[in-house]
């Protein structure tokens, strides 16, 4: 079994990932970026907030979009039991 994870970010890592593991089930976008994780990510929930993220149930998730999106979502992310 593939374990399910979401990206938080896609700026230059986060697209190399997914262009790697397209067994990404959520990536957390910027506004302006959804068509672009759509195109790498069909299958992906893209969206711009946090809560549809982890209402995907991710197993786990890979933060790389940088310490100031991490200060927002570590608790949250956390809280909900999720890597």
């Amino acid at each position: 079994m593939t374990a399910r994870f979401a990206l938080l970010g896609f700026g230059r890592i986060g697209r190399r990932i997914a262009r790697l593991r397209p067994d990404v089930s959520a990536v957390l976008v910027r506004p302006g970026q959804e068509q672009a994780a759509r195109a790498l990510l069909p299958d992906a929930l893209v969206t711009t907030s946090l809560e549809q993220v982890l209402a995907t149930r991710p197993r786990m998730v890979v933060e790389v979009a940088g310490a100031g999106l991490l200060r927002d979502v570590a608790v949250p992310v956390l809280s909900a039991g999720v890597d």
